[in-house]
């Protein structure tokens, strides 16, 4: 068991390959929760002309977290 650490624009691929095949018994995520952060972090990483989506940031995070954990009430050993 290890942990991979990838660095990009968040998508469904990018988790999956992350995963390598697998689903993910526990999902952490800690991305700029609200708008105003997210704007920030963007301005320090030089992504200031690139506009801020929110609603699609939400629903492409909710996808990937759907899509790529251990279904509930799967045991786990």
């Amino acid at each position: 068991m290890g942990m991979t650490v990838l660095v990009g624009e968040l998508s469904i691929e990018l988790a999956k390959k992350a995963l390598n095949g697998n689903k993910a018994n526990i999902i952490y995520s800690d991305p700029p929760w609200g708008l105003s952060n997210l704007k920030y972090w963007r301005h320090h990483n030089g992504q200031t002309g690139h506009p801020v989506d929110w609603p699609r940031f939400l629903a492409i995070l909710s996808s990937v977290v759907a899509e790529t954990r251990v279904p509930r009430g799967t045991r786990v050993s």
